[in-house]
Parts: C-alpha cells; sequence; structure tokens
C-alpha cells in the first residue's frame, strides 16, 4: 500500500472520482458474489461501497480494515440515492486489517429497543455504534455546545465545583467516600453544586454555569441511575422574572440552534396556584392529541411535554434569613452550624442577591431526541438496578483496600 496517501474521510469520497484514496473504518455490511465481495465501510462521516476482486471475502461485519483503492462512478443502475456517496464506490486496490471482529454480541441492524438493557448495557461500546445511538450522542454534544454558546453571549463563566465535598443535611441521600488520610471521616460526592454556586457569587462572578455531574442515592427509577447531568446556573442582582427571560433566552436558542421545534414564540408562564387549578399538576403537558413533538413552558420549573426538565429559585442571601428557613425546617443551631457555617459565615462578609436553576441535560436532549429514556442519550448509563455500563460495579474490594481506609464489612 503507498503510505504516503493520507487517510480520506469518507464523505469526501463523494465529489473525488477518478481519484486514488485511502480510507479506514468499520465493515458495516458484507455481500460475497462468487468472485466480486461488495462491502459497506463506515466511518464518522457515512458508509460508502467499496468493491474487490478476489478480495476481503475474509472479513467480519464490524471489523476494522484500511483500504486504499481508486474512487469511480458506479453504473447508472446501481446508484444509491438514499446516501451522499450513491453515486460513486470504491475499487479496493490493496487492503489491511487493522482489528479484525468476532461474532457480535448483539445485533446492530436495528434500533436496537428490543435488546435486554442488561445485554445492551454490557456491551454498550458495541451498542453505540448502531446509527441511532451515534445520532443522539452527537445531538447531546451539538446541544451542549448550542448551550454554552447562548451562555457565554450572555457574559456567563464557566466553572467546575468539586466532586468531593461535605455531606449535607437537605436532599437525597449522599454517597460517601471515606478519607485515607483522616480515618473515621467521610466525604460525599454532590447532589447539585447549590452552595459552591452560591458561594461562585459571595465571591462575585455575578453569573456561573457549568455542566454538572450530580450523583444521588436515592430510589431507581424505570429510566435513571445514581447520576446525572446538570446544566446549572446561577445569576446575581436578579429578581425571578430576570432569571426566568435568561433561561427562556437561552434554551429557545440552543433548541433552534440543533434544529429542535418550540411550539410557541415565547414561553408561556404559569403560577403554582394556576398550573394546579387548571391542569391538576404542576408538570402538565400543553400539547393537544396532534402536537406530540417538541414545546417548553417554565415557572421557574421548566416544564416539557409534562416532564420536568428544570427548577430553580431566587436564594437566601443574608445570613439571618438562611439560618431561619432551616430554623423553620427543625433544625436545631447546632445542626444548622455544623450543615452550612462556612455558608453562614461567607454570607456576612457581603453576598448579593442571585438566584438561579438546575436543568436536566438528559431529559431536553431526550425530548429533542425524541426518546422516551435518558438512556437512549447518555454514553454509558446504569442499568435499571444500580449496575454500571460494561465496568462490573458496584464490586467487591479487597481486604487490603478495606485497611487502607479503615473499614470492616460488618
Amino acid at each position: 500500500m503507498d503510505t504516503k496517501i493520507d487517510r480520506t474521510l469518507i464523505a469526501q469520497t463523494a465529489t473525488m472520482s477518478g481519484e486514488k484514496v485511502v480510507i479506514e473504518g468499520w465493515v458495516d455490511t458484507k455481500r460475497d458474489h462468487g468472485k466480486l465481495t461488495f462491502i459497506d465501510l463506515r466511518d464518522r462521516t457515512g458508509k460508502v461501497q467499496c468493491v474487490g476482486f478476489q478480495k476481503m471475502g475474509e472479513l467480519t461485519v464490524e471489523s476494522v480494515v484500511r483500504i486504499s483503492g481508486l474512487v469511480k462512478d458506479r453504473p447508472t443502475n446501481m446508484v444509491n440515492d438514499q446516501i451522499p456517496t450513491g453515486k460513486i464506490e470504491i475499487d479496493v486496490e490493496s487492503y489491511d486489517v487493522l482489528n479484525k471482529a468476532s461474532e457480535l454480541p448483539i445485533k446492530l441492524d436495528t434500533d436496537g429497543l428490543e435488546i435486554n438493557e442488561e445485554t445492551r448495557l454490557a456491551y454498550r461500546y458495541v451498542d453505540l455504534r448502531r446509527s441511532r445511538m451515534q445520532k443522539n450522542i452527537r445531538l447531546r454534544s451539538k446541544y451542549m455546545q448550542a448551550l454554552r454558546a447562548a451562555l457565554l453571549k450572555r457574559d456567563f463563566v464557566e466553572i467546575e465545583t468539586p466532586i468531593l465535598t461535605k455531606a449535607t443535611m437537605e436532599g437525597a441521600r449522599d454517597f460517601i467516600v471515606p478519607s485515607r488520610f483522616q480515618p473515621g471521616k467521610f466525604y460525599a460526592l454532590p447532589q447539585s453544586p447549590q452552595q459552591y454556586k452560591q458561594l461562585l457569587m459571595t465571591a462575585g462572578f455575578e453569573r456561573y454555569f457549568q455542566f454538572a455531574h450530580c450523583l444521588r442515592d436515592e430510589d431507581l427509577r424505570a429510566d435513571r441511575g445514581f447520576d446525572h447531568t446538570q446544566i446549572d446556573l446561577e445569576m446575581s442582582f436578579v429578581e425571578r422574572d430576570a432569571v426566568m427571560e435568561t433561561i427562556e433566552g437561552v434554551i429557545k436558542e440552543a433548541v433552534v440552534e440543533v434544529g429542535g421545534k418550540l411550539k410557541d414564540k415565547d414561553f408561556p408562564v404559569f403560577t403554582y396556584k394556576d398550573a394546579m387549578e387548571k391542569y391538576g399538576a404542576d408538570k402538565f403537558d400543553l400539547r393537544t392529541e396532534e402536537e406530540k413533538d417538541q414545546i417548553m413552558t417554565t415557572q421557574y420549573d421548566l416544564v416539557c411535554n409534562g416532564l420536568e426538565a428544570g427548577g430553580g429559585s431566587i436564594r437566601a442571601h443574608r445570613p439571618e434569613i438562611l439560618k431561619a428557613t432551616y430554623k423553620i425546617m427543625g433544625y436545631s443551631d447546632e445542626e444548622i452550624q455544623k450543615s452550612v457555617g462556612h455558608m453562614l459565615e461567607a454570607f456576612s462578609y457581603g453576598t448579593p442577591p442571585h438566584g438561579g436553576i438546575g436543568m436536566g441535560l438528559d431529559r431536553q436532549v431526550a425530548l429533542l431526541a425524541g426518546e422516551k429514556s435518558i438512556k437512549e442519550v447518555m454514553a454509558f448509563p446504569m442499568t435499571s438496578t444500580g449496575r454500571t455500563a460494561v465496568m462490573d460495579a458496584p464490586a467487591l474490594i479487597t481486604e487490603e483496600q478495606l485497611k487502607e481506609v479503615g473499614l470492616k464489612i460488618a
């Protein structure tokens, strides 16, 4: 093979008739016709038919290969108008098998929804090759970039907050992590960046956002694991309407950017009382029977198609108000100091009024993709029994590991 020719992406070959190319990818399909073998080779940009005379007979579907050959126009009666490269084919001169694929554990020629979830997730790296999953994960990436662009345009600053933090009294049950250096003490994994983002308002950043990974040890649902990704933002010197207007603008821009549809130019706004009186629920669906594809409305909960897509509020920013709130919730002075004493102290040094929201990225992408489960838009979601995809976790650890963190299994 002529190694001087650089790799050509398959989509580029559509306009390269008469040129020699080197393409690399996966064998999508294979058809043997006597001395002729036809394969469709797939890379991230598309598929193209490759024809080998007394070649490629040993290739298996999903093997990774490099092919060198001449781009030729297909015969008129063999043109495939369904794909961009359907008017050409590659006349294979030589090829290398970069990695031969064994028989696949799951089929890839369907949407995959008929396959058992545990099996799909055990072989997620194969499952992700199917066109539906490729489309979903790429949509997620594009939507995140559109959200990021809309927020940066509004002078937000992207800031990451810690994964190892302190357990808090409110919210769901925490995942805890033992400390090796301080035996008997534990970190907690964040249920949300709530306290950190409020501290960033104290720090004077005024407009913050991040795509935050949130972990909660709560009862599992059919389409949810223990972790999810949140579009998290906070703003200083704002009242409720300003936050809502900002959220609406950002979401609308991002949805339109990725080709999503909005039922109304402006999001309808309902008070909690109005929603309960009119719809009997605070997560209602405004679609008619004929309108089952894409609308969003906001209350300070962001609601889409009867599903909660986000929730937020204007925060307590003065220490006496924060302390009074915990008092009303039934906590003692000692418990309040132990849990949020650092927040009370921070607020005493000049914290502006602020508010924000946390919005479920997974849920929004699932709605955009027309998927019923958020797992269909996550690369490696957990199973419905709380097991990780591909990796065998939760798993036992060794006695030595337990000893290092000062723990014993009861």
